[in-house]
């Protein structure tokens, strides 16, 4: 989890390494205006504005090199845990068959039981614990990009979340709407 939240932070400050970025490279008169970046650019001993915005734009590709390697690392040890629980049910469910009495492997093939334990290992990985995994790690995403645009601009963020929403909603009703339409057709 704390990788996660690490990889939320990661995230969000590899877009918000963007927005000076962008803003300097709009606007390069900025750098004498701005007094945070005029300081910076005095304090490193730039001669020009092109050498100073290379060395930002280097940075801003740095911090967003990072959070990538952060993610897959993150997205690496999500699924290895994921394949580990799932090898352990394998191994509980082995362990539990073995442990029947000989009567119930009589009319039971071993290769059989041997298949259901590992299509329930896997159905569990596949579909349970990594899409879990997912859902949290990305909704903390969500929730440290939705705090930032908030921070930074709050009308903007409520506006475009609520174009966003809406266009999910007609979509949902579209979707669920022609799918039942489907349905009755079928029951026809």
């Amino acid at each position: 989890m704390v990788l996660v939240v690490l990889m939320a932070i990661s995230e969000t400050f590899g877009i918000a390494a963007l927005l000076p970025f962008f803003k300097l490279l709009s606007n390069p008169e900025e750098i004498d205006t701005n007094h945070f970046v005029s300081r910076i650019y005095r304090g490193w001993n730039f001669t020009s504005h092109h050498d100073f915005l290379m060395v930002v734009g280097l940075l801003a590709f740095g911090i967003i090199l990072l959070a990538a390697i952060i993610k897959i690392v993150t997205t690496y040890l999500m699924n290895l845990f994921a394949q580990v629980g799932g090898h352990r049910l394998a191994e509980r469910l082995l362990e539990n068959y073995l442990r029947q009495p000989y009567v119930f492997f009589l009319d039971r093939h071993s290769a059989d039981l041997s298949k259901k334990i590992l299509a329930d290992s896997v159905m569990l990985v596949s579909s349970v614990l990594q899409p879990g995994m997912y859902v949290i790690a990305y909704g903390v995403v969500v929730v440290a990009m939705t705090v930032l645009m908030l921070a930074l601009d709050p009308f903007i963020a409520i506006t475009v979340g609520g174009v966003i929403g809406g266009f999910y909603v007609l979509i949902y009703r579209y979707v669920r709407g022609s799918r039942s339409e489907e349905h009755t057709s079928e029951l026809q």
